[in-house]
């Protein structure tokens, strides 16, 4: 059994911002026959809100070389002292020897960086009042104390008196104004010349101005009347301006416009985009009628070649190599579930998922080319009207191809077109073009109709009457 015949903690004199980091410790280590420990042993020092049982508040071991039993250390070496450790209350240091505990407990006599000290440098002071030569001068709220609390150098014109601040009186026409030395009381000044630009004017530059300003005319500014006002607020916006819809010969204008009233053209009317009816665009308002044939590609099968298949009515480029091979037919009144993959993936993309009745049957073709790159493939002529729509549905299968009905086409069935301007008496061959050397796609429903069709929805492609004869359909 160990026993400890003697220990110290030497404490520096410091304040409160200064705490030491380290605490000197010294003692002697004795056996329990009274013989002094010798060589090294592992010491554990840890500090205990009580004298017995708790956690410990902060704690350390040193390996210590003990001669004829004594040791002398510093406590914080391996673990910082905090100076939370002695925030209050009785503290106790318990020693352990190579793991084994030593009781009881030695009670620390005060804490450490609370001792009494002459001063205190930097930091923070924490404490219940302050005292000068026994006079408080800050209570316990934090407020100064005393006569005269703050006195400042003669005529500075402020004083300070617990948490009274008074300010000294200055003669009449003076206020305090801040000087090298503090305040002082002194003269406002005075104006003694004034100016102005137009349209204000200056009728005397004294210290006592009078400032005016003049009604505007044509050639001058100033003040408007409320006759003025009402004149100017009526008045309408120059040629030109983007907020207004107005008689003009100005460039166009780029505004967008919210009429909510009547209006009246005495002219013609020309827009460069869509026009609405309400939620309802007049392009698509007005019927169409298609002026290419064979809409639903009829033509012959079963040649002596696969892709050697014909379509009536159409053209194909033969130097591109551009050959038809007929593929499968939609017909209607069939059951969904008994459609084809490839079918239903087509109605789908025309907006007739789930049908089972559809206008009328119409064939579906594979179009592809050897030879390309080529200007045009597959077309029928289309006489040009004013405005023009060709689109069809269509899926690309390998190689690419743009242009009129191909316009926008894709991996997936989709519908795909463009519009096309007026010219007339003259003709179009809306024929889309390749390039690359070979190429093939899915095309239904091919047609070129007279008017805009709005080809951002699918529904508004389908079967279009013929406005010639159409035995072929």
């Amino acid at each position: 059994m160990l026993r400890i015949v003697a220990a110290a903690l030497l404490v520096p004199c410091l304040a409160a911002a200064e705490a030491p980091a380290k605490i000197g410790y010294q003692g002697r280590l004795l056996k329990a026959d009274g013989s002094p420990e010798a060589g090294s042993h592992t010491l554990g020092f840890a500090v205990f809100a009580a004298n017995q049982g708790g956690t410990a508040l902060w704690s350390e071991s040193q390996t210590l070389a003990l001669s004829d039993g004594y040791y002398a250390t510093f406590l914080g070496e391996q673990t910082a002292i905090d100076a939370s450790v002695f925030g209050g209350g009785e503290r106790w240091l318990e020693l352990t020897v190579d793991g084994a505990a030593l009781s009881p407990r030695q009670k620390i006599g005060s804490v450490p960086y609370a001792l009494t000290c002459n001063s205190v440098s930097g930091g923070a002071v924490n404490a219940s009042s302050v005292l000068v030569n026994g006079t408080q001068v800050i209570s316990s709220s934090g407020q100064l104390t005393g006569a005269a609390a703050y006195s400042a150098a003669a005529g500075s014109g402020l004083s300070l008196n617990g948490t009274a601040l008074s300010l000294s009186s200055c003669p009449t026409g003076q206020v305090l104004q801040a000087t090298a030395n503090g305040w002082a009381c002194a003269g406002v000044g005075t104006v003694t010349s004034v100016s102005a630009s137009a349209p204000l004017s200056v009728a005397t530059g004294s210290s006592t101005p009078a400032l005016s300003i003049a009604k505007a005319d044509g050639s001058t500014d100033g003040y408007l009347s409320s006759a003025d006002w009402t004149t100017f607020n009526s008045k309408a916006p120059a040629s030109g301006s983007p907020n207004y819809l107005q008689n003009q010969t100005a460039s166009p204008q780029t505004a967008s416009f919210n009429i909510t009233g009547s209006g009246t053209f005495g002219g013609d009317l020309h827009a460069g985009g869509n026009i609405f009816i309400g939620p309802n665009n007049l392009m698509n308002m007005f019927p169409f009628y298609r002026i290419s044939s064979n809409q639903i590609l009829t033509g012959t099968t079963g040649g002596t070649s696969a892709n050697n298949d014909t379509v009536n009515g159409w053209s194909a480029n033969a130097a591109c190599g551009v050959y038809l091979r007929y593929m499968f037919t939609v017909n209607t009144n069939v059951l969904w579930a008994n459609r084809t993959p490839e079918e239903q993936a087509l109605l789908t993309a025309m907006g007739r998922a789930g049908t089972q009745y559809i206008e009328r049957a119409f064939n579906v073709y594979r179009l592809g080319w050897n030879n390309g790159p080529c200007s045009w493939t597959f077309f029928q002529h289309a006489p040009d009207q004013p405005s023009m729509t060709t689109a069809a549905f269509t899926k690309l299968e390998a190689g690419t191809i743009v242009g009129f009905w191909a316009n926008g086409i894709s991996t997936s069935w989709a519908l795909t077109g463009t519009h096309l301007g007026p010219n007339i008496n003259g003709y179009s061959h809306p024929h889309p073009a390749t390039s690359t050397a070979t190429g093939s796609l899915l095309i239904a429903m091919p047609a070129t109709v007279v008017g805009y069709v709005d080809l951002t929805n699918p529904v508004n492609w389908g079967w279009f009457p013929y406005v010639n004869p159409d035995t072929s359909l």
